[in-house]
């Protein structure tokens, strides 16, 4: 597990160590007072004013997952939060201490410190209790020795390293040295996002302490050889949308300019830190109305957006990520990723040509297509069929898709991430019924009761994908996920542009199943008849047309199988969930919907069910679908 890290290197780097270069710092340092970082320094400096004379951070109570399940997720979810604002307010008072010399910071900065290394590192925010707060405790107290350390005493320096190594020793325990070390079982969320810290703390306690050395042999060699194994070369991220931009700009962009200032070790050049910017361009389109897939998808974050596409710009040079960061207007000019962020020569923010308005992410199984990715008010197709299953953040939602029309979310992942958990979100939110997706037999589908959190195994595949000017496809294989409830489960998309989405679905069992063909949106649909349906979003609309190889039955309702939390802040309201229901079960099934923004082309279509083969006339089209691939044809080249 050890690498061959050169610990000397780290021990004479200069501090601040997170600043190496001296050139650099001192480029950065004229930026934030003179020069183009100083209006979102100055934002720094007038919002940490209300906290120069404040005291920081008191002790918690320790957490007892004995008090129950809920009580403790919802005590750590506390903790977190708060060990989160004081960590952003000691790192500020810190930085502004060390850009300015001001000692108004410097004292302030120092009292904040003491009050994040006088925590318990045994209780509430320790590694056992609550990883992510020990976390932010050892990053920042190593932060604030790095920046601080001509205006610290030696028994301070004394106290800091020992509130550091006491959680650090905890994560090698549980990360490296362990039984099951984090490189055995890497889907692990918490323990990757904990990983750069830890990789960076080492080289900053470099000297400090002896325990550091074999820190730095431990931590970076796990953390370069992971860094992220939710998602391959080609950049995807299968925890979904949310957790891609939390991890980035929290938990990795800064770790990777600490590594790359001292030690020389770049890890902007690996494939996956270059393309994981094209996940975020083709999967949070600016405009965007929501996310896409896993945990907290359906959260509006435009400001965290902003923040990860300006600070992911300022680390990896593209023309397309210039681009996509022009597009994000409401990032927080004075969060430090930002203002620490390597300085770059103003780039071309114009449109790359040539770029397609589809993409695949073959090694995360997620497809995103658009009818014009550059146009805010573009219709956004995605689907998902995953080799990563419903592990960790992400959902049992294999062979699942979205649409959002003009901003406005219309066919939605349905439900709430109000916590790990959660009633609501072991109970509806990850589990298939939730998605547009098939379950059979009362609302089975790919999640199991017994393991409600998600399995690695209910794995889904993409057979086959094409796109062009005109029009994209997609075909996923969801039988793995049904754990040998189906014997088939195969569904095809068609994105036609600007705005007509097909779905075909060829499904079989060993026994008889009583199919249910699941979609969802915020508002009632509207029946305008037999197999005919509407939803309208504010000032968007769809139609959808259903056809299948069996007489079918439609419902729809509003409620949930588990309420969410709610409050007055996050009220959380109904959703609608509509299903076409075989009244019979039989062993197969075929449908096709066609679904068509504006309702441009509502009314009867012509479809055959034939063989092995689903026919759909669509205007001048043929669109014919086997199971494996989709077939798109003029009607007079039959």
């Amino acid at each position: 597990m050890h690498g061959n890290v050169d610990v000397v290197r780290a021990e004479r780097t200069p501090r601040p160590r997170s600043f190496a270069n001296t050139a650099e710092w001192n480029a950065i340092r004229q930026s934030l007072t003179e020069g183009e970082r100083r209006a979102g320094f100055s934002a720094l400096l007038k919002d940490l004013e209300s906290h120069i004379s404040s005291g920081g951070i008191t002790d918690f109570a320790s957490l007892e997952k004995g008090q129950g399940y809920t009580a403790w997720a919802k005590g750590s979810l506390s903790i977190k939060r708060q060990v989160d604002g004081a960590k952003r307010i000691a790192q500020g008072l810190a930085f502004a201490a060390m850009v300015t010399g001001d000692i108004r910071y410097v004292e302030a900065a120092r009292r904040h410190l003491r009050a994040l290394a006088a925590l318990d590192p045994q209780g509430a925010t320790g590694v056992k209790s609550e990883d992510l707060s020990a976390r932010h405790v050892a990053w920042t107290l190593a932060l604030g020795l790095d920046w601080l350390y001509p205006y610290l005493s030696v028994d301070e320096r004394r106290v800091f390293v020992r509130a550091i190594s006491v959680r650090m020793e905890g994560f090698a325990e549980s990360l490296v040295r362990g039984s099951r070390p984090l490189e055995q079982k890497p889907l692990d969320s918490h323990g990757n996002e904990v990983l750069g810290a830890l990789a960076e703390i080492s080289v900053l306690l470099a000297g400090e302490t002896e325990l550091a050395n074999r820190w730095m042999n431990e931590f970076i060699p796990a953390y370069t050889r992971l860094l992220s194994p939710f998602g391959g070369a080609d950049g995807g991220y299968a925890n979904g949308t949310a957790y891609a931009v939390w991890d980035l700009h929290d938990y990795s962009m800064r770790h990777w300019d600490t590594l790359k200032r001292s030690m020389g070790i770049d890890l902007t050049d690996k494939p996956w830190v270059r393309n994981i910017g094209r996940f975020f361009v083709y999967f949070i389109p600016p405009g965007t109305p929501d996310g896409n897939f896993g945990d907290a998808a359906e959260s509006a974050m435009p400001g965290t957006w902003a923040l990860t596409a300006h600070a992911y710009a300022d680390r990896v040079t593209d023309p397309l990520y210039s681009w996509y960061a022009s597009q994000w207007f409401q990032q927080d000019v004075k969060t430090l990723e930002l203002l620490v962020a390597p300085l770059r020569s103003p780039a071309p923010a114009s449109f790359p040509e040539g770029t397609p308005n589809a993409a695949f992410f073959a090694d995360i199984g997620a497809t995103a297509m658009h009818s014009d990715l550059r146009d805010r008010g573009r219709t956004s197709v995605y689907f998902r069929s995953s080799p990563y299953g419903a592990v960790s953040h992400a959902h049992a939602d294999q062979n699942s898709f979205s649409m959002n029309i003009g901003g406005r979310r219309i066919l939605i992942d349905s439900g709430y991430y109000d916590y790990f958990g959660s009633p609501h979100h072991y109970g509806w939110t990850k589990r298939t019924i939730a998605h547009n997706a098939i379950t059979f037999d009362g609302g089975q589908g790919q999640d199991d009761p017994k393991r409600p959190w998600g399995e690695e195994t209910s794995k889904g595949k993409i057979l086959g994908f094409s796109t062009s000017a005109e029009s994209d496809w997609v075909v996923g294989d969801a039988t793995a996920a049904y754990r040998g409830a189906v014997s088939s489960a195969r569904r095809g998309l068609v994105f036609i542009r600007p705005g007509t989405v097909v779905v075909f679905d060829h499904l079989s069992a060993a026994q008889p199943r009583q199919w249910e063909w699941n979609i969802h949106a915020l508002n009632r649909f509207e029946v305008e008849g037999d197999g005919q349906l509407k939803v309208t979003e504010v000032d968007v609309r769809a139609c959808i047309d259903f056809y299948a190889n069996a007489d079918t039955g439609f419902n729809q309702m509003n409620r949930f199988s588990a309420e969410p939390e709610r409050s007055n802040s996050l009220t959380r309201p109904n959703q609608w969930h509509a299903q076409f229901k075989v009244r019979q079960p039989q062993v197969g099934f075929r449908s096709i919907a066609v679904i068509d923004t504006d309702c441009r082309s509502k009314g009867r279509h012509s479809v055959r069910f034939s063989g092995d083969r689903s026919v759909l006339v669509l205007g001048e089209r043929v669109l014919t679908f086997d199971g494996d691939v989709i077939r798109l044809e003029n009607k007079g080249i039959q």
